[in-house]
């Protein structure tokens, strides 16, 4: 079975904001309660997720596909941070108190994603986007990099960030990735 479910203070979920250990909290708690799981996928925020949960959580899946993924949570604060032009200084402040409010859970400088994945030591597609203006292709192109021996990339053109969840060939694509022997 197939379980999909609207992440904290997104889509019908409760909330206005979430952060990554909230979002990883979850991970963890829908894996405990569905699984095991066989496979795990994550788009966007929720696929640098699906790694968090997987590397510090200890969510187990043999396969992952990461859709849109970014490489380092880092990065993705600030272009947050750029997005809407909201100053440095502000975005340091907000990691520095996200840090604080879960201490032990949560350390910026340790949150490469991309670093994560490398360790994880399990089959991923990567599935981007090249015209990508959210989370610009480099991001797919660092990820697969880092892990060469267990990613591959699957590349679309034209569907930027958020079509590419809604076209036919990625859906096929990530069934068929999830669904190998």
């Amino acid at each position: 079975r197939v379980v999909a479910f609207d992440a904290p203070a997104h889509g019908a979920s409760t909330g206005s904001r979430t952060d990554m250990v909230e979002y990883a909290s979850t991970v963890e708690a829908i894996a405990h309660r569905f699984g095991p799981l066989w496979g795990i996928l994550g788009h966007s925020f929720g696929a640098g997720n699906v790694v968090y949960a997987s590397h510090d959580f200890g969510v187990q899946a043999p396969k992952m596909v990461l859709i849109g993924c970014f490489s380092n949570a880092i990065w993705v604060t600030e272009a947050f941070g750029q997005l809407l032009d909201i100053p440095a200084n502000v975005v340091a402040r907000m990691r520095a108190l996200l840090e604080a409010q879960h201490p032990g859970k949560l350390s910026w400088d340790k949150l490469s994603i991309a670093g994560m994945l490398a360790s994880l030591n399990r089959p991923t597609l990567i599935i981007h986007d090249e015209d990508d203006e959210e989370i610009p292709y480099w991001n797919a192109e660092l990820l697969r990099k880092e892990s060469p021996s267990l990613t591959e990339i699957y590349s679309t053109r034209g569907f930027g960030h958020r079509r590419i969840v809604r076209h036919d060939a990625v859906v096929e694509r990530a069934v068929e990735f999830l669904t190998a022997a």
